[in-house]
């Protein structure tokens, strides 16, 4: 495709500076409210599984929104100065109430990203190119997460703990900065929905039932929903694993957590990229799937902070693996259909099902049972679904022509 470096530069920054926006405070609110409100273990978990439970309502009908607009740069700017704003708003009333409404803003903010970025980045690159860009895309944003972890660490532990999020809202500024030098032109929106195909021949969108009702595409849902549930409320888990013996020193902790994972996953990700132009895109993912049991045991064997926050490399293998396969899968599932987002915005609720449904029940777990206990829960439901996947799961590198079953 004809992108220009000025718009390939800016998809690089934006992809930097979403790391610390796309997830609001993630884990370091639920170590905020432990530490310094004295939250107890289920209201933790009904407040971070709020923007989950968002997306689930909006993240369809924001999907097919998105393969309609051509505004996708406002759309970005609108929803991560509403982030920013939000993140603000919960320094000044840090209240039961007010953090609600800020983690619901914060669920319907963020339903536009990874369909909104992977649109504009399939619509200036094209599908020959997909799957290179998007490991690329992702390794930016890990390595904006490692440089976020840094400065939340340093933050909250030299400084002061609502510092985190204000650091937040910066980033949220900086995002609209680098959309914004995506120049429009740049951006082919049918592409960006998944109108053409890799010949660059246009096709008629495809029916929204027509497309969610078939078979492979059910089983990517099933799947990501899964995976959502299992992996979800790890990292926070550990957070507050480390954070009930670590106290004073938690911050730092959750910080070397998420730098492990991030270092990982940049890695993980170039290289899921780069593998998944020639080869099977099933076995590739499958790594992912078969590092949750493994993950979620190892953490369960000691409350060592030192030992937990190394564990985590194993969160950077499956998650790096992970973000870049879903989108390239998507595509292969719905080239020519026209309905590339809308998918994206169905997979994305689906894991925001699994996700938010996984914070309030782990939340109740621990709080009942203890950590452990929940961990090894987590660990039997994830070896349930490496069986799913391994049975289920198609290889899509061999169907990128599916629009032509559609009809």
């Amino acid at each position: 495709m004809g992108a220009t470096l000025r718009s390939l530069r800016g998809l690089d920054c934006l992809s930097f500076f979403l790391a610390n926006v796309r997830d609001g405070l993630g884990p370091y609110l639920a170590i905020f409210l432990l530490t310094e409100k004295n939250w107890n273990t289920a209201d933790i978990g009904l407040v971070m599984g709020l923007p989950g439970f968002t997306r689930i309502l909006v993240q369809t009908p924001s999907g097919a929104w998105i393969d309609q607009t051509h505004h996708k740069r406002k759309l970005i700017v609108f929803s991560s100065l509403i982030i920013g704003l939000a993140c603000l708003i919960d320094v000044v009333s840090p209240t039961f109430l007010i953090i609600c409404l800020s983690q619901i803003i914060i669920g319907l903010a963020t339903s536009v990203y990874t369909p909104t970025v992977a649109a504009i980045t399939l619509g200036m690159v094209g599908y020959d190119h997909l799957a290179k860009r998007i490991g690329r895309n992702e390794s930016f944003n890990h390595i904006g997460n490692v440089l976020n972890a840094i400065l939340a660490g340093a933050i909250g532990y030299f400084m002061f703990l609502e510092g985190i999020f204000y650091l937040v809202t910066l980033m949220a500024i900086a995002s609209s900065i680098s959309v914004l030098m995506i120049k429009k032109s740049d951006i082919d929106h049918s592409l960006a929905r998944g109108a053409k195909d890799e010949s660059n021949i246009q096709h008629k969108p495809l029916g929204y039932a027509q497309v969610v009702k078939e078979r492979n595409i059910i089983i990517m849902l099933l799947t990501v929903t899964l995976f959502g549930f299992c992996n979800g409320s790890m990292m926070t888990l550990v957070g507050q694993k480390i954070a009930t013996i670590e106290k004073e020193r938690a911050y730092i902790f959750m910080s070397c957590c998420i730098i492990i994972a991030q270092l990982v996953m940049i890695i993980m990700a170039r290289v899921s990229g780069k593998l998944s132009e020639n080869r099977k895109r099933k076995s590739i993912f499958m790594v992912s799937f078969i590092i949750l049991p493994l993950r979620a045991i190892l953490v369960s064997l000691t409350s060592d902070p030192i030992y937990l926050t190394i564990t985590q490399l194993f969160d950077g293998i499956a998650g790096g693996i992970f973000g870049v396969m879903v989108i390239i899968i998507i595509a292969d599932l719905t080239e020519g259909t026209g309905r590339f987002n809308f998918i994206q915005g169905v997979v994305t609720a689906c894991i925001g099902i699994g996700t938010g449904v996984s914070a309030y029940v782990t939340g109740q777990i621990c709080n009942v049972f203890g950590y452990n206990n929940c961990f090894l829960v987590l660990a039997v439901l994830s070896i349930l679904t490496l069986v799913f996947v391994l049975y289920y799961m198609p290889e899509t590198k061999d169907i990128r022509k599916l629009s032509i079953s559609f009809k």
